[in-house]
């Protein structure tokens, strides 16, 4: 499902504003949305909102690049969650096959705590995703 919500987004920006996908890919920016945004907010991300798209939940985040639809995995243009139905594109890639690394064997008594401090973002009682994990 989520391939042809990706679809109908490239659609909507190809539409909407026809050089600002193709200027990105051509650009140095790494990030779009940026401070020149032409469906800029006040945090300066798109939004399902805006797209006029339903249930952003079925189609962000991703999780396996086949999600994606071909346009934006052959410009190597990658969205990221940022928020309740809000992302941003990245320029690069964001899946990694972990099978390909070479990993360390280390033992529990290896590791060196940092602090013994748990962030509030994990003791309160309230959602836990990846998000509050990431804070």
């Amino acid at each position: 499902m989520a391939k042809s919500d990706w679809e109908e987004v490239k659609i909507f920006f190809n539409t909407k504003y026809p050089n600002l996908l193709s200027d990105f890919i051509n650009s140095n920016q790494v990030f779009l949305p940026s401070k020149n945004n032409p469906l800029a907010h006040e945090n300066l991300n798109f939004s399902a909102n805006q797209l006029g798209k339903s249930k952003p939940g079925n189609w962000i985040p991703l999780y396996h690049i086949k999600e994606l639809s071909p346009y934006f995995i052959e410009n190597n243009i990658y969205p990221i969650r940022a928020g309740q139905a809000e992302f941003f594109f990245f320029k690069g890639n964001i899946f990694y096959d972990l099978s390909t690394l070479t990993f360390t064997s280390i033992t529990k008594e290896q590791y060196i705590p940092i602090e013994d401090f748990v962030p509030i973002s994990l003791s309160v009682n309230f959602q836990r995703n990846e998000n509050a994990y990431l804070q």
